[in-house]
């Protein structure tokens, strides 16, 4: 037991040593090295933008175009160590750059992967559609960079820091909230496939994709602050070995480093979240009634100039076409002639009291006879005659 025990505080010795190393240089480093050395274009705030793709093993066909559905631009303020995090939704209804159309924001991506040229990665002229889409709709505020990552990367990379702890505000239900239990309520650590479920849920009290949008920024969160503990830290190898194979970035590895070291500065609990919000509408296109969410201008503006430090432009509110009502087929009526009537039978009329039988006539009574005729006398039978004597023989 004895031997365990020293063979413990050996090992926690050693891990404390090296805690206190790397905190030794991650500390010189910060204090020495300042990002404006890396951005040297960036005034005193970075835009980098943060693509989630909706691709995962599952959905992967081979021939299945995906999308950005998670759209973040993280604002990396250099002078005051801070960030704040602004989510355009997935449905903003927008005007695609290089073209003359709306349709929704991360269709964008669609767009310029179509349009590309025989010589071009259609990859990446979606990428650069989209980055030029969102820079539109921001008013032109400069964007220095991008990271792209898919389902299964973010999952990885939360298992390469170890699960992220996060008090889960509800149960977690599947089947858009009607199915079994995934995750119960309460304070817990979520390990990559919990993190997904959790962060692409869109059917609890916050609601639909707003809601989604809400949890992704908290997950991001929650992984800068497991990044940056002291467990994180002594994770670092495994995390950049995940990051290095799973996340696409325009960033060179200096401005990484850069970020990464500010990130040491900023305070997970003062990190600023916003979410563009709007009115969400139903409009007929290509056959079907499609949701678009027409963003709040006035509030587009404001949250631009709050985070940015820009004055954008008030656009007008772009038209968007109702949707089309199935009505039921109105079959026009036959007009039918209605039978007549039957005329009520007449009723029988009342049998005649019977008249009462006369009286039989008494029968004449018979007139006298007249003189009756005499009986003719009856004339007396004549004497029989005498027989002649029969005469003598001689």
């Amino acid at each position: 037991m004895r031997e365990k025990k020293k063979e413990s505080l050996a090992g926690f010795l050693l891990k404390l040593l090296i805690l206190l190393v790397l905190a030794i240089f991650i500390f010189a480093l910060v204090t020495a090295i300042s990002p404006h050395l890396f951005f040297p274009a960036a005034a005193d705030t970075v835009n980098i933008v943060l693509l989630g793709f909706d691709r995962s093993e599952a959905r992967d066909s081979g021939n299945t175009l995906f999308r950005p559905d998670t759209i973040l631009i993280a604002a990396f303020d250099l002078r005051s160590a801070t960030v704040s995090m602004v989510s355009i939704p997935r449905d903003s209804y927008v005007k695609i750059h290089g073209k003359d159309l709306y349709d929704k924001i991360n269709h964008s991506y669609m767009y310029g992967y179509l349009s590309a040229a025989e010589a071009d990665d259609p990859h990446h002229a979606g990428i650069n559609s989209t980055i030029l889409t969102i820079q539109d709709f921001l008013g032109g505020i400069p964007l220095h960079g991008y990271m792209v990552i898919d389902m299964a990367g973010a999952a990885a990379i939360v298992d390469a820091v170890g699960g992220i702890y996060h008090d889960v505000e509800d149960d977690i239900r599947s089947n858009y909230g009607k199915g079994p239990v995934q995750i119960e309520k309460g304070y817990q650590l979520l390990n990559g496939g919990k993190v997904l479920q959790y962060s692409r849920n869109r059917a609890d009290y916050l609601g639909g994709e707003r809601g989604r949008t809400v949890r992704q920024q908290k997950i991001l969160i929650a992984l800068f602050k497991q990044m940056t503990s002291l467990d994180g830290v002594l994770k670092m190898p495994a995390l950049y070995s995940a990051i290095r194979a799973n996340l696409e970035t325009d960033l060179s590895l200096p401005r990484l480093a850069a970020l990464g070291l500010l990130g040491f500065r900023i305070d997970p609990d003062e990190i600023n979240t916003r979410v563009f919000s709007g009115e969400g509408r139903l409009s007929y296109r290509d056959g079907l009634n499609i949701y678009y969410l027409l963003i709040d201008e006035d509030e587009r503006v404001a949250v631009i100039e709050e985070i940015f430090g820009v004055i954008a432009e008030r656009r007008s509110r772009p038209d968007l076409p109702g949707p089309v009502i199935d009505e039921p087929e109105v079959v026009p009526e036959i007009e039918i002639e209605p039978e007549p009537e039957p005329e009520p039978e007449p009723e029988p009329e009342p049998d005649p009291e019977p008249e009462p039988d006369p009286e039989p006539e008494p029968d004449p009574e018979p007139e006298p006879d007249l003189d009756p005729e005499p009986d003719p006398e009856t004339e007396p039978d004549p004497e029989p005659e005498t027989p002649d004597p029969e005469p003598e023989t001689p």
